[in-house]
């Protein structure tokens, strides 16, 4: 089989896609299923990602988002809960 250079790239971003979300899933504690009921309205999503799903760009670009709010408002939360 041959991989073109454009489809080896797409792969390799959800690739990458895949390790933000597992890390966040790991850092938060998060369900996989919760993760893509919240996300992108699909709890199967992270399930289906892992088994080969290439998402579109729309949905990836969907998805860092809400890791980077997410890690935000987690963040701030943090610092207010640290004590004085």
């Amino acid at each position: 089989m041959n991989i073109t250079g454009t489809q080896a790239q797409s792969e390799s971003k959800v690739m990458e896609l895949l390790e933000q979300v597992e890390g966040y899933l790991a850092r938060t504690g998060m369900r996989a299923s919760t993760f893509g009921r919240i996300a992108v309205a699909d709890p199967r999503f992270v399930q289906d990602l892992r088994g080969g799903r290439e998402p579109r760009q729309k949905v990836q670009q969907r998805i860092c988002e809400f890791i980077l709010e997410e890690c935000k408002l987690r963040d701030d939360a943090t610092r207010f809960s640290e004590p004085l």
